[in-house]
Formats: structure tokens, C-alpha cells, sequence
């Protein structure tokens, strides 16, 4: 645990309300102790810490405090300085030194962008482009510097963070920082949590060793995964696996560094392998996941993440049995249109939700392959439901009180196992309804989304292709809205995995979420058998 001293201070800002945010993105990695200040007397006790933060422009400081932090970071101590810390105006020469940079002035609060420069510093690695509304601060810089984001003001590009030694010791500078809007953006409290683990030393080393377990010619998944690890620094597809020898052929095309293999069991005795990526027939995924972590390997498997609650309940078992990571490839979560409806809910514009309605499907003969096979497939919700159900399980992050359930079956499409037409309809502890439904029966348009909130509804049925029609009543009055999706980012998937494996940081999806989807999805079923709703288990636990 090492002790960081966050000191804080000055007049144009909300120094105690920005001051917590900055405590809790430093101390969310569980590494790092912040003890928070604004009495400039603790400056000159800093050398009892292993860091400081600096959040407070130089006018507060004393010059006992100055000297005594420039002291510190020259003989090996490591300074984290955030936005307005090199706002200079009484400071002595050695305090510049030390910062590498001098404000100059700064726009209105506004939207702006903010570019990674070097895409392999530690700070930034596998850190997107993105897009804050913040002061965009024009700084004065040494040469010295190494400038990993940036910006652009007036035409120039404006540096948003950078690096430097100084002595002993390493400054990192972030500048953005103004408000709770940007202290709590979760790329820049990323970089801030990154930032300081740089000043103190730390670096990433090694990669993860990735082999694709399934090759088969149905939607290309098997490069589709290839190619996205391959983009994600960190990472690197270095074997496939297919049963069938004309795939994994094709596999050695496309992958020409990869070791190709025609088992899992030959696969398993590579030793340079980390991580399994199992993209086979749904009935598959549990005994190939229970295989890979019990030799040891993480494990991303496609969705649905297996059949059954026993099932997941196995693997999650297994991954921590053998301390390996075990993760499921919603990669959907990063749709364009589930990122804007996320950002409309979370927005407040329709009040409360307690109503969430979702559909898929429509009329049309299902295919004669295994995906249409229950033994295999698992069932109508298993494949595109089982994305539907993470989605709604995210918007509504409840513990589930019940779960019921209709399934209809051989109504017409007689040549496939499948069910025709299904329905879950899923009641949450805090009071919130949602509904699914998977159809191959439904020759009349039904909504893909439909949420009713308190205070307005939000509905997608394509009437405005690539937006959604939200209707608000928050001001007293109905307004209506055309709301445009987002830009999709399923390349972010892998490198957040990266970001996990090689850094610690949080698992985007954890296993015991995609437990929850499973979980749904089967007792929808067992329901419509009983005629009645019922509990999952283990549910809230």
C-alpha cells in the first residue's frame, strides 16, 4: 500500500468537492492510501510519503512547502500535478523546474477532444481518443517533456498530459481537471490512476499470449477475435485450434506467426499461452472453458457464456480454483445504440424507469444449422437473447426478484428444434419490469427498445433509422426528441481485457455477470414449464 498525500488548494475551483473525486480515482486500484490536505504546513513533511498529489495552484503554497517538495521529488520522490498545479504566479525557480510547465490561459468549459500521442506509454497504453467537456488549458512547456496527450487550441496543439524526470524522482501532469465532469470521465480517471502508479516506478511488462480455440467459416469470428487482439497493444494471437484441417489451413493464411493445432489437448501443451478464446457451437463452450482453466489459461469464451447455471457455476469455480481470468465476449456492449440508450437513461431526461421492453426477430424460416439445433444451440435465447439480457441486466443493475417465462414451440417451423417464439418477463427486487422477446413468428413490427420512465419514454421502432425518439415531460412540458446512436467501439473489448490482465484494472465483463444472463435465460424456461414465475438461485448473492 503506498501513502500518497493529495494536497489541495486555491480559490477558483471546488477544491473540497474535486479533492474527494481525485481521493476516490486514486484509491479505487485498492494500492494506494490518499490522505488529503490543504494545510501547506504537510508539504514540508512530504518526504514521510511515497507520493504526492498536487491539486492547488502555486500561490497557496508556502515557500517552505515548495522547497521542501522540490526536495523530495529531486531525491527520488514521485509528483502526480493536476490542472491548475502549474498555474505559476509566486513560485521560485527550481518549483518550475520541477513541473516542466507554466500556464498560460484557457478557453470556456466546453467540449473538446483529446489525442493520444504516444500510444505506448504507460499512461495512455490502449487508452482511446476521447472526447471531454472541461477547460482546455494552454500551457507554456519545457523540452524536456514527453507529451503523451494533447489537444488542439487555436489551431496548436496544446499538451493534456506529459512526463518528466526531475532528479531522482518522476512528474506526471495532467490538464484536465476542472469539474466533477472531467474528474469523473473514465479515461481521464484512468490516466490519473495510471499517472500516479508512473510517477512511483511502475511499469507494464510482459503480454498476453492469446490462442483461438474454433476457426470456423460462420462469420469470420475466429479472425474477427484474431485480428481484434492483434490491434490491442499487449496482446498477440500465437495459436489456433480447429478440429477441421481445411479451417485451420485457412487459419495459417491468416495468422502466418500463429502455431495452428487440430485438438484443445495439443493446444493446452503450448507453454507460451495465457489466454484461451473458445469460439465453438454453444453446447461446447463449458467443457472447453472447464478444460483450458483447469491447465491453467484464462479464458474469454463467445456467448452465450454456457447453457446452464450448474454450467457457469463449474467454470466460475474452476477460473477460481486456478486464480486465471474468466470473461464472455459481449462485445455488444459497445453497440452504438446501447452506448446512447445507456447515456439517455443515465441522463435523468425520462425520470425514473420502471418499465424496460425489448424485442428481436420477425417473420422468417429459420436455418438448418446448429444454431437452430436446441440440443446444440441451447434454444432461441441463446444466441442473439443472450445479448438482449446483458444489455437489460446493465440497465437495470437490480438484484432480479423473478423470473417468468413463454415459450412456443413447433407453432410452424417443424424442420428445427429451436423454439418458434419466446418470451422472459423479468421483475427486479426494486420494483422495475423488463421484457424480452426472441421471435421467428412475428410478421407485425414490435420496437426493438421501449423504455417508460417516470417522466418520459425513450422507444426505437426505426421510425428515424439510427436514432431513438424520446419523449420528455422533466420540464413540465412534452418535449420530443431525436436522439442519434453512437459510434460503435467493439475494438475497445480487448483492450480493456489487456488493461485487465496486464495492469489490474477492473474486468469489463466479470463472469458472475454474465452467471446472471444464463441464469435468466434458463429459468425463463424452467418457468414456462412450471407456470409460474420463479427465483434464480444464487440471485443478489
Amino acid at each position: 500500500m503506498k501513502k500518497v498525500l493529495l494536497f489541495v488548494g486555491g480559490e477558483y475551483h471546488d477544491i473540497a468537492a474535486n479533492g474527494e473525486l481525485i481521493r476516490k480515482a486514486l484509491e479505487a486500484s485498492g494500492e494506494n492510501q490518499i490522505s488529503v490536505v490543504r494545510d501547506t504546513k504537510a508539504l514540508r513533511e512530504c518526504a514521510k510519503y511515497d507520493a504526492v498529489a498536487l491539486y492547488a495552484q502555486d500561490d497557496v503554497i508556502a515557500d517552505g512547502g515548495q522547497r521542501s517538495l522540490v526536495n523530495f521529488v529531486k531525491e527520488g520522490g514521485a509528483l502526480l500535478a493536476l490542472h491548475s498545479a502549474n498555474v505559476l504566479r509566486r513560485c521560485n525557480d527550481f518549483y518550475r523546474e520541477m513541473l516542466g510547465s507554466r500556464f498560460l490561459t484557457h478557453g470556456p468549459i466546453a467540449e473538446f477532444e483529446v489525442f493520444v500521442d504516444l500510444p505506448d506509454h504507460d499512461i495512455v497504453r490502449r487508452v482511446p481518443d476521447f472526447k471531454i467537456v472541461d477547460e482546455l488549458y494552454s500551457i507554456e512547456r519545457d523540452n524536456d517533456v514527453d507529451v503523451f496527450a494533447s489537444a488542439f487550441w487555436h489551431g496548436k496543439k496544446a499538451p493534456m498530459g506529459y512526463s518528466k524526470s526531475f532528479g531522482k524522482g518522476n512528474v506526471v501532469y495532467l490538464a484536465n481537471g476542472h469539474d466533477e465532469r472531467s474528474l469523473t470521465h473514465p479515461m481521464f480517471t484512468k490516466m490519473m490512476s495510471r499517472g500516479l502508479d508512473y510517477a512511483l516506478g511502475k511499469r507494464e511488462t510482459g503480454e498476453v499470449r492469446c490462442g483461438i480455440i474454433g476457426y470456423g467459416g460462420a462469420f469470420n469470428m475466429g479472425k474477427l477475435h484474431g485480428n481484434q487482439i492483434n490491434a490491442s497493444i499487449g496482446m498477440r494471437t500465437v495459436a489456433v485450434c480447429d478440429l477441421d484441417k481445411a479451417r485451420a489451413d485457412e487459419a495459417t493464411v491468416d495468422f502466418p506467426d500463429a502455431e495452428v493445432f487440430n485438438s484443445v489437448d495439443a493446444l493446452l501443451k503450448k507453454p507460451d499461452l495465457d489466454l484461451c478464446v473458445i469460439i465453438t457451437p454453444h453446447n461446447t463452450h463449458a467443457p472447453i472453458a472447464l478444460k483450458c482453466l483447469r491447465a491453467g489459461k484464462s479464458v474469454v469464451s463467445e456467448k452465450p457464456f454456457c447453457l446452464s447455471l450448474k454450467e457457469a457455476d463449474a467454470m466460475i469455480a474452476a477460473a477460481r480454483e486456478s486464480n486465471v481470468t474468466l470473461t464472455v465476449y459481449h462485445n455488444r456492449r459497445y453497440d452504438g445504440d446501447y452506448l446512447a440508450l445507456k447515456e439517455i437513461i443515465a441522463s435523468g431526461v425520462i425520470g425514473r424507469v420502471f418499465k424496460v421492453e425489448a424485442s428481436f426477430g420477425g417473420y422468417g424460416r429459420p436455418g438448418p444449422w446448429w444454431r437452430s439445433d436446441k440440443r446444440i444451440s441451447g434454444g432461441a435465447f441463446y444466441d442473439w437473447g443472450a445479448h438482449f439480457m446483458d444489455w437489460i441486466l446493465n440497465l437495470v443493475p437490480e438484484p432480479i426478484e423473478s423470473v417468468s417465462g413463454q415459450f412456443f414451440n413447433k407453432l410452424h417451423w417443424h424442420h428445427v428444434t429451436n423454439e418458434d417464439h419466446c418470451e422472459a418477463s423479468i421483475r427486479f427486487k426494486n420494483g422495475v419490469v423488463a421484457s424480452l422477446q426472441m421471435s421467428a413468428l412475428n410478421s407485425v413490427p414490435v420496437p426493438r427498445w421501449r423504455v417508460l420512465g417516470t417522466e418520459g419514454g425513450v422507444i426505437d421502432d426505426r421510425a428515424v433509422e439510427g436514432h431513438f425518439t424520446v419523449v420528455s415531460h422533466r420540464t413540465g412540458e412534452s418535449v420530443k426528441m431525436h436522439i442519434p446512436f453512437k459510434q460503435g467501439k467493439w475494438d475497445r473489448y480487448y483492450p480493456a481485457l489487456a488493461d485487465h490482465l496486464l495492469r489490474g484494472e477492473e474486468l469489463v465483463v466479470k463472469p458472475e455477470e454474465a452467471r446472471r444472463v444464463i441464469g435468466a435465460i434458463e429459468y425463463a424456461e424452467r418457468s414456462a414449464k412450471a407456470g409460474k414465475p420463479l427465483t434464480i438461485p444464487g440471485e443478489g448473492k
